[in-house]
């Protein structure tokens, strides 16, 4: 979809609205180890409004690191759940309010996304590797803070207000595609032709990085997914 602009104030906000994930739709999970193929079988769009819990009102040129989305037992809302890891993937999308307020974010923990390769790591306060309210505005969101998380996956945020006399208090809206999904597993030989294909280019499929594409994250074993495959091999089960 073609990136939606617009004026704020003196400033040209530019973001992309989330390509939400639907029924039938095909998926690559990209992991250092490789890919796993999945099938969307059904979804359901939930929403959370003025998200506060757990995040510290921050003073002028103040910040906040590591922190995790969760409620008061520590249930993680950007990761499935251990009962659903068989078969569930969550596709979500963050707004953030005060809009110049700075968010770095993790995807998975420990994997700083929006790096420049040829510059230093990110740091909080860093004047790079940072998204704000006019990157995912909090009313309508855009794909600027969109992560796709299974079982054992999910992302971490740092603050940092840039106001020198200015108090801020971080605010997400979090919206978000439940889905049911149905992983292929190339060793049966109903879905390896159509990995094949997808991995060809032939059959349609989003792929999605689980970390930064420089360093994405390793798979972590879960009941019910396959092994990730390697593209290569992935492609050599297409044969016609």
């Amino acid at each position: 979809m073609a990136p939606q602009t617009e004026l704020e104030g003196n400033v040209l906000a530019i973001f992309s609205k989330p390509n939400w994930i639907e029924e039938g739709h095909r998926l690559g999970l990209v992991f250092s180890d490789g890919v796993i193929f999945c099938r969307c079988i059904t979804v359901e769009r939930t929403f959370y409004d003025s998200w506060m819990y757990g995040l510290n009102l921050l003073a002028a040129a103040g910040s906040q690191n590591g922190y995790e989305i969760q409620d008061a037992n520590a249930q993680k809302l950007l990761e499935v759940p251990f009962e659903h890891r068989q078969y569930m993937l969550l596709q979500s999308c963050l707004g953030i309010n005060p809009p110049w307020l700075r968010v770095y974010p993790e995807f998975p923990s420990g994997h700083k996304l929006g790096r420049i390769p040829s510059i230093d790591p990110i740091q909080t306060g860093n004047p790079y590797g940072y998204k704000t309210g006019e990157d995912a505005p909090f009313l309508e969101p855009s794909d600027a803070l969109e992560f796709f998380s299974v079982y054992g996956f999910s992302p971490t945020f740092s603050f940092y207000n840039p106001h020198e006399t200015r108090k801020a208090q971080p605010c997400m809206s979090i919206h978000q595609i439940k889905a049911r999904v149905e992983p292929l597993d190339p060793k049966q030989t109903a879905d390896a032709e159509l990995i094949g294909k997808m991995a060809r280019g032939i059959a349609t499929v989003r792929l999605v990085s689980f970390g930064p594409i420089e360093d994405p994250a390793a798979w972590k074993d879960v009941d019910g997914w396959p092994d990730p495959i390697d593209m290569e091999e992935a492609k050599s089960l297409y044969k016609k």
